[in-house]
């Protein structure tokens, strides 16, 4: 006789919906990889920080520089709560068009800003230099 499992763990004890920054980070650099046909990648290096925060750090490599890496921007959130989410360019400078930190309060809106810094200007120009080396 087959025994069904029983779920005696409270119903409230479960993984939310929603993508932590962490995983849709790593998501988005699988994609960059594919799109580069693995001649740009991405990687997401993930470092605890003071006061119980975490710091993702997302990074460009160039395969054909021997994997030279040129960070992007840093997500900052709390480790027990993912959202909201900081996000600080790396690339931050007088004569960028992008804010030099955005502040997430949800995944809708980090979504939101990585599509804009995906698309901007700065970033077009580190994946290109990437691709021309």
């Amino acid at each position: 006789m087959a025994s069904e499992l029983i779920d005696l763990w409270p119903d409230d004890m479960r993984v939310k919906d929603e993508e932590t920054p962490s995983l849709l980070l790593r998501h988005q650099a699988t994609l960059l990889g594919e799109r580069m046909r693995g001649r740009v990648e991405a990687e997401v290096v993930t470092q605890p920080l003071p006061g119980g925060r975490l710091a993702h750090g997302f990074r460009l490599k160039a395969t054909a520089l021997g994997g030279y890496v040129h960070t992007l921007f840093f997500a900052v959130h709390r480790h027990a709560q993912p959202y909201p989410v900081e996000i600080h360019m790396a690339f931050a400078s007088a004569e960028t068009e992008t804010d030099p930190m955005v502040l997430c309060q949800d995944e809708e809106s980090f979504e939101v800003a990585l599509r804009d810094l995906f698309a901007s200007p700065e970033t077009r120009k580190a994946v290109e230099a990437l691709l021309a080396a």
